[in-house]
């Protein structure tokens, strides 16, 4: 029970106990106290132990004043008598001491407050400040993927174009080695008059071939740049996705922050 509640029931058995019904007992109480008890029996005699006063520096009262946060002369004759002692200097002493605390100084804990508050608004101030960098960061990196997408866009392109060229060589091999088949046949068939025409188109089929063995090769590496595009494209896509999604709730943070 709090010291008021006690209080309260106190005087309620008090007052219960000067009503008339009880009166008789207590008369009876009390007379049964006067024949027992003697007065001689309660005094006690002191005799007074020398104490040794303690005493501080000026150099522990400066250290008492430093704990204490008071460090000009206005300060320490501030004086508001909060803290239980009569001027500043007495507390510093009691400090000083041990038998009292600095934080029983109102003072001070004003001051430490205060101190504080600043301290949490220039942290907001801070995170704030920062959490702007970040969202313009953001931004940033969402215009950079948004243009390596425009890029992949324009690779792929680049490339769909490509592979179509990859294809009319492949025809256009083709069609020169078919060539070439029939040149060939018509020099056997010259005789001795087409030997160098034979000779010619078996140049002709051979670069055909080699042509379409290129053209072979290029596309097998167009595929391979076409799949690593489209890997890519993918990647870059859930970046961008995430980054919007970041930028939009730094964005709202920071508005909510700029409120407070």
């Amino acid at each position: 029970m709090n010291i008021f509640d006690i209080n309260t029931k106190m005087d309620a058995m008090r007052q219960a106990a000067l009503q008339e019904k009880n009166q008789q007992y207590l008369d009876e109480l009390y007379e049964g106290f006067d024949k027992r008890l003697q007065v001689g029996s309660f005094v006690r005699k002191y005799i007074p132990t020398p104490v040794q006063p303690l005493t501080v520096s000026d150099e522990d009262i400066n250290k008492a004043f430093a704990a204490l946060g008071k460090f000009d002369e206005s300060d320490k004759n501030y004086d508001c008598g909060a803290c239980g002692s009569d001027t500043c200097l007495e507390m510093a002493k009691a400090v000083a001491k041990g038998i009292n605390i600095p934080t029983n100084c109102v003072e001070k804990a004003h001051k430490d407050i205060k101190k504080e508050h600043q301290e949490s608004i220039n942290a907001q101030i801070t995170n704030l400040n920062n959490l702007i960098m970040i969202h313009e960061d953001t931004a940033n990196i969402k215009e950079i993927t948004q243009s390596i997408m425009s890029s992949l866009t324009e690779i792929t392109d680049a490339i769909s174009s490509y592979n179509r060229m990859i294809a009319d060589i492949e025809k256009i091999a083709m069609q020169v080695n078919i060539i070439a088949i029939n040149a060939s046949i018509e020099s056997s068939r010259a005789g001795e008059y087409g030997k160098s025409f034979g000779v010619v188109a078996q140049e002709i089929r051979n670069l055909a071939q080699s042509s379409s063995a290129s053209a072979q090769q290029t596309k097998q590496s167009s595929t391979k740049a076409t799949n690593a595009v489209e890997s890519l494209d993918r990647h870059i896509s859930q970046i961008t996705e995430k980054t919007g999604t970041s930028f939009d709730r730094i964005g709202d943070i920071v508005e909510k922050m700029k409120g407070l």
